[in-house]
């Protein structure tokens, strides 16, 4: 049976064979939304980030009431042939993790069949370079993953006493960006992540001050000198 390369999935086709690791896993809280004076209460969602041995991501998504039966069918970290899902647009209410037209949603009827596969990534990343980081000030429908040389490492405390940690890096062309991780982030970089260490990190929100700024969200992991 051909495995469908997760980056060639588009809304409303219909579903083939995947083989994904599950590389995150968090809960999204509904807001309720009002129009015409009339509430609408959504439902939480399940959410999922999947990629592919070819370092493609993609979002799932399921009922969070669900919760317990997944949890009794997907393992954070392990690897599935996964089908019987559905393909729908790429949701545009929330900040979405991956840069993907789709997304898939999954319920009791999809099929999430175990393998092993040590060449499917541990993490996902979706780098952009400088140049675009402009583009997301602001305008976070998609966190942004970046890479680069380490120039600094310091902690930082706000004037609320929030103990932070700053990560100055370079990429490439000796642009440079400033890392700044909330402290529930903090243990991500070390103390001992210093000059010449390379830095990946995904998920983050892009601001500027001084310099163009990267901020931790709670979606947001760090690789220490990633391999190629």
């Amino acid at each position: 049976m051909a495995i469908k390369r997760v980056r060639d999935i588009r809304p409303m086709e219909k579903p083939q064979v995947i083989e994904i690791r599950v590389v995150k896993k968090w809960i999204v809280v509904a807001k309720p939304t009002t129009n015409n004076k009339q509430t609408t209460n959504k439902k939480d969602e399940l959410c999922y980030q999947f990629v592919d041995q070819h370092g493609d991501g993609i979002e799932a998504t399921g009922d969070a009431l669900e919760t317990e039966y997944f949890d009794s069918i997907i393992r954070l970290n392990s690897c599935y042939k996964v089908s019987r899902y559905v393909c729908i647009n790429a949701r545009d209410y929330m900040a979405a993790t991956v840069n993907h037209t789709a997304s898939i949603v999954i319920g009791r009827k999809a099929k999430f069949v175990p393998v092993e596969n040590p060449n499917i990534p541990n993490m996902c990343f979706g780098f952009i370079p400088y140049d675009l980081l402009f583009n997301r000030i602001k305008n976070n429908k998609v966190l942004t993953d970046f890479i680069g040389c380490v120039e600094k490492n310091y902690p930082f405390t706000t004037s609320k006493k929030l103990i932070l940690t700053k990560v100055v890096l370079r990429d490439e062309r000796m642009n440079r960006v400033e890392i700044t991780l909330w402290p529930d982030k903090r243990h991500l970089i070390g103390p001992d992540v210093g000059p010449g260490n390379i830095v990946a990190i995904t998920s983050t929100q892009v601001s500027k001050y001084s310099m163009m700024q990267l901020e931790s969200t709670h979606l947001t992991e760090v690789a220490i000198n990633p391999k190629p």
